[in-house]
């Protein structure tokens, strides 16, 4: 099997915690931090999809209802 890569820092359940300090470094809050650390990585889901823009804006809609 192939070797799987993430771009994001929430691919396998936790933020990393780097990314969420470089963020936190130029002057994001900490739960804008993990927001955006989220939202990068739900909209990498869905790339090349047939249905991409709607079901990233679906995904988005229900990430932003739960965080």
């Amino acid at each position: 099997a192939d070797d799987v890569k993430c771009a994001h820092g929430c691919a396998i359940g936790e933020l990393d915690a780097m990314g969420l300090f470089y963020l936190q470094a130029r002057g994001i809050a900490p739960a804008d931090a993990k927001k955006l650390m989220l939202q990068a990585f739900v909209a990498g889901v869905f790339e090349d999809a047939a249905d991409e823009e709607m079901l990233t804006d679906a995904a988005l809609k229900k990430l932003g209802e739960l965080v």
